[in-house]
């Protein structure tokens, strides 16, 4: 290829290419537009400490919370009732005895949103009720058992388990069962009588040994 030839190709090139742009310049061109802002004389933002402490307590707590001190009479149908004035109350588990079915003075209630649980725990806290003061405190949400409400909706059957009891102790009795009595209150009449003979005391009195009617001797026919 000729130079003559050479030069016209890299002339038609060079006016396809266009003007070429420099990129510093034109950097320069538009940091000079934009106007310098003194930030010494705006007031500073004050850290918010308290949004952040809240949202910490909402991501710990949880909307069941613990009451305890609960007094006689006061079951599953009266705290229902008397909750439901804070909020929706989703779930309530009043502790009772599996043997007979009566409260253990604790309960564990569940309502709708965290915040109506705080405003429960906050407002029941110390309550006195029926001559006790309740403890109401929020469960965290590590604590919640999944299973904790599964019993809630179980209805107990109260058993009269006294009656049971009178029962089975005034039923008749065995040979072997009236023997076994009999040796025990021996037993333990004779350890009062060495209590008292090592104390000193000379004192005598009639009791399961003196009423023994010792067997006869004779043969009856």
């Amino acid at each position: 290829m000729s130079k003559v030839l050479r030069q016209e190709l890299e002339a038609k090139l060079a006016s396809l290419k266009g003007p070429e742009w420099d990129s510093a310049s034109e950097s320069e061109e538009e940091e000079a537009t934009i106007p310098a802002v003194d930030l010494s004389n705006q007031p500073k933002q004050k850290k918010n400490k308290q949004r952040g402490k809240d949202n910490k307590i909402s991501l710990k707590n949880s909307s069941v919370i613990y009451l305890g001190h609960i007094p006689h009479g006061f079951y599953e149908k009266e705290m229902s009732s008397f909750f439901s004035q804070f909020g929706n109350v989703q779930d309530l588990r009043l502790s009772r005895s599996r043997r007979g079915g009566k409260s253990r003075g604790y309960a564990f209630i569940q309502f709708s949103s965290e915040e109506i649980a705080k405003i429960v725990a906050e407002t029941m806290n110390g309550y006195l009720l029926e001559g006790k003061k309740l403890v109401c405190n929020i469960v965290e949400k590590e604590k919640v058992h999944p299973r904790l409400f599964r019993a809630s909706r179980r209805i107990i059957k109260v058993e009269d388990w006294q009656k049971f009891e009178r029962q089975r102790h005034n039923q008749p009795k065995t040979q072997k069962q009236i023997n076994s009595i009999a040796t025990r209150l021996l037993k333990n009449e004779d350890l009062k009588r060495k209590k008292l003979e090592a104390l000193g005391i000379d004192y005598e009195f009639s009791g399961y040994k003196n009423a023994i009617v010792p067997p006869s001797k004779h043969t009856k026919f």
